[in-house]
């Protein structure tokens, strides 16, 4: 038996022998004295337990027998893995085995669907929102494990869209860009390190250098929402 696990024993009543007492006891400790021939106990020290049975029947005559038990201890276990993601991104799911037992078989589940008998999981967070990660493990006694994590996929912002408002044509022009934001942070940025650039919201603004004959220029709008976003070049 797993450890904490309840026992349940019971003597084999032979029929046409008359017995009218039964007492269980582990070891030198008298657990109880009955008529039913049961005994229901749990198991919470690990290693070898005996269990005594004294019969006394109605003419007074006893006879005792013994059983020996084996107590295993359970398997202990960790689930290792990410907390939160980006919708889209991966999510990477491993577990410490801190008994000690031979891990023979897992299974993970998410809610109360099984994904996966793997070691390790790994699951593609399609949809936004809190979830909850299950682990099931057997060791070689048969003795079970559990462990959950819960788990958050954080929606990631739609792709912005860059416009022009104001075209820069010649050399001082004032170059003006706007993105679709739909709520959430715009971040710009460019391959150029030598501009005049302001930043307001989802507005760039940028001034063509008087100097330049031909400019290379590369903007790109990112979109940030908790901590997640969606790039756009223009």
């Amino acid at each position: 038996f797993p450890s904490h696990d309840r026992i349940r024993i019971t003597e084999d009543i032979q029929k046409g022998t008359p017995k009218r007492q039964w007492q269980w006891a582990v070891g030198n400790k008298m657990l109880i004295t009955d008529s039913t021939g049961r005994w229901t106990g749990t198991a919470k020290n690990i290693g070898k337990m005996d269990v005594f049975l004294t019969v006394t029947s109605d003419s007074g005559c006893t006879s005792t027998l013994v059983d020996s038990i084996l107590i295993k201890p359970l398997p202990t276990i960790n689930i290792l893995g990410d907390t939160a993601v980006c919708s889209g991104g991966n999510l990477m799911f491993d577990f410490e085995n801190r008994g000690g037992n031979q891990i023979d078989s897992v299974y993970w589940f998410l809610g109360s669907t099984e994904m996966s008998q793997n070691d390790t999981f790994n699951y593609t967070a399609a949809n936004a929102g809190a979830f909850k990660l299950s682990l099931i493990a057997k060791d070689n006694y048969g003795c079970i494990a559990r462990d959950t994590q819960d788990f958050i996929i954080k929606p990631t912002p739609n792709k912005p869209q860059i416009s022009v408002i104001q075209q820069a044509i010649f050399r001082g022009d004032t170059l003006v860009l706007k993105a679709t934001a739909d709520g959430n942070q715009i971040q710009w940025s460019t391959n150029q390190t030598d501009l005049t650039i302001l930043q307001q919201d989802s507005i760039f603004t940028v001034v063509i250098p008087d100097g330049a004959s031909s400019y290379s220029l590369e903007i790109s709008a990112k979109a940030f929402n908790n901590g997640c976003g969606y790039r756009d070049w223009e």
